[in-house]
């Protein structure tokens, strides 16, 4: 049989919400969820669950933040998430507020913290995961849920690819090589210099130039630093 777990964590951030979905699935399952914020599965007579579909709920700001690593952290939590995705399970980002064409409206902002969205779109990417923007508005979010869990019922569990994990180190590349300016060759030559992102984030300017020259090192400098605001 098909069931359904929610994080309660999400009665803070997100009790409309919530509280939309436990109506229309009275018999889903609360708790601390190590992965996704609303999840469906197959439940086999055994006990045995699969099938699983796990969908996160971000904003952009929660979106952006998640995908860069903290202190003393090797990757960021939005890796850590996406990383407890077994094979053959599946995995959406629901990302709140954030028009249908919200991938090429960002670099025209001065403002907007660049390294960070490649970052998280990056980690998405590498997961082999879903993004779907959405209207940050408790109906939209509530029709997309129900509408995907419905599509996975429907399919059996089979309505989107595979998914396989990837590295750290892995996903950490791929970030650095999708910044302007780097690609593959020039990502290599950070990393023989800079184990992992703790070190490159404490990089001064004058070092990230001696590398990448100055003109290139200064723009990475400024992407990979780019704060919120």
């Amino acid at each position: 049989m098909w069931r359904q777990e929610f994080d309660n964590r999400e009665e803070a951030g997100s009790k409309q919400i919530l509280q939309r979905l436990r109506k229309l699935y009275p018999d889903a399952v609360m708790g601390n969820l190590p992965s996704g914020d609303y999840n469906q599965f197959w439940l086999e007579d055994t006990g045995e669950r699969s099938k699983y579909i796990r969908i996160e709920s971000k904003k952009l700001k929660d979106f952006l933040d998640s995908s860069m690593p903290q202190r003393g952290e090797m990757v960021g939590r939005l890796w850590s998430q996406l990383s407890q995705v077994k094979e053959g399970e599946k995995f959406v980002i629901l990302l709140r507020g954030v028009p249908q064409n919200g991938y090429s409206w960002f670099p025209d902002r001065n403002d907007f913290p660049w390294g960070r969205y490649v970052g998280a779109l990056n980690s998405v990417t590498h997961a082999h995961a879903v993004l779907i923007p959405v209207a940050d508005t408790t109906e939209t979010v509530v029709t997309a849920i129900d509408t995907l869990f419905r599509l996975h019922r429907e399919s059996g569990g089979r309505f989107y690819p595979d998914v396989r994990p990837f590295s750290g180190i892995e996903w950490q590349r791929g970030v650095v090589s999708m910044f302007p300016q780097i690609g593959g060759k020039r990502a290599d030559l950070l990393w023989k210099r800079y184990n992992g992102f703790d070190e490159l984030l404490g990089a001064a300017v004058e070092d990230l130039e001696e590398v990448l020259g100055r003109a290139t090192g200064r723009k990475f400098y400024g992407n990979l630093h780019a704060p919120w605001r």
